[in-house]
């Protein structure tokens, strides 16, 4: 049987890790073929040697060639299961006919603020399955009448290897440690996260905020420390940092969020023992019990922000029994055979 991976890496980044450790379960009962709505890199190269056809097309899914090519394809091979990741693979999907919406799942289709066009409304409805990850996702879709299938991620947290920046050197000698991974826009939350820093060095004046990320926000962010003239410990480190590493050198971690988004990196920082504090949106309500795992912030309340963070910061031993607890709470997403054989059951679901 033919399984077929539509993946829009931008759209969708976690996708062809996810895909490429669940080969060898997935390899059992279907030929895999990936089509990659953007250039691939050496990573194409990596999915082949393991047994799967590739296609790549750099101009992405908007564009005649590949809708044609895409719709040879699937006239031609007739793909058992369907794997469409982002909304825009979707779209593309159903351009070249409705009916293969029947035998489709669909993963990393809720938009950032949860609010779906008619189009995508229309698409889903007729959609098989969409992957959800939590209760929140899945009580989105019941609400659109679209079929949810509980399929966890996959995150491999024991293979990450990375060369530690020459900053972290500088950065390992602060006495305390607020770690930010995330895009410099709106949407993100990082004003906020320097407004409750600023709050916070009125009782930790060694405290700092490290920023990792970039964006069209960075000009406006800088401008904002440098008003509350707090640029000495208001760190916007932009990509140039590793983030998995500076991860490492956290004492809190903050995902200020204001849209659904952030999963990945409360995983990956609970994964290492972090205690996070997020701002309470779908995805992150899934991931973390408030006051066992980490702590769940009305969005935009710095104030609040501050003082959950003053809690942990002023309390070792409760730090520690949170990050404890957070890293506890993400063993079963490491673990890749039960993980796959629900990916295995759900391809076989549709295709029957």
């Amino acid at each position: 049987m033919n399984l077929f991976h539509l993946v829009d890496p931008q759209a969708s980044p976690d996708a062809i890790p996810q895909i490429v450790a669940g080969l060898p379960w997935i390899h059992r009962d279907f030929r895999v073929h990936m089509f990659g709505f953007a250039s691939l890199g050496p990573t194409a190269n990596a999915l082949r040697s393991a047994g799967v056809e590739v296609r790549e097309f750099p101009r992405g899914t908007f564009d005649l060639q590949t809708w044609w090519e895409l719709r040879t394809s699937l006239r031609t091979q007739n793909p058992s299961a369907i794997h469409a990741w982002g909304s825009s693979t979707l779209r593309l999907l159903a351009s070249c006919g409705t009916r293969w919406l029947g035998r489709t799942l669909a993963s990393d289709v809720v938009p950032l603020d949860g609010k779906l066009s008619w189009l995508d409304r229309w698409l889903l409805s007729r959609t098989a399955k969409c992957s959800c990850h939590g209760d929140a996702e899945q009580a989105w879709f019941a609400r659109l009448g679209v079929e949810p299938a509980s399929l966890p991620r996959f995150h491999d947290f024991t293979t990450a290897s990375y060369s530690v920046a020459p900053k972290l050197d500088e950065i390992r000698s602060f006495p305390q440690r607020l770690v930010c991974v995330a895009p410099l826009d709106r949407a993100h939350g990082v004003r906020t996260a320097i407004h409750a820093v600023d709050i916070l060095n009125h009782l930790f004046p060694h405290l700092h905020l490290l920023i990792a990320g970039d964006g069209p926000e960075h000009d406006n962010l800088q401008n904002l420390a440098i008003g509350l003239r707090n640029t000495a410990r208001v760190h916007l480190l932009g990509n140039s940092v590793d983030a998995e590493a500076l991860l490492d050198t956290a004492d809190l971690v903050w995902i200020p969020s204001m849209v659904n988004a952030g999963a990945g990196t409360a995983l990956r920082a609970m994964a290492k023992g972090k205690p996070i504090l997020a701002f309470d949106v779908p995805c992150l309500r899934d991931l973390l019990e408030d006051g066992v795992t980490g702590y769940l912030i009305p969005r935009g309340d710095a104030v609040t922000l501050s003082r959950r963070s003053r809690l942990l910061l002023e309390n070792e031993p409760l730090r520690r029994t949170i990050g404890d607890s957070a890293r506890r709470a993400v063993t079963d997403r490491t673990d890749g055979g039960h993980i796959f054989e629900q990916w295995r059951q759900t391809y076989h679901q549709l295709a029957a």
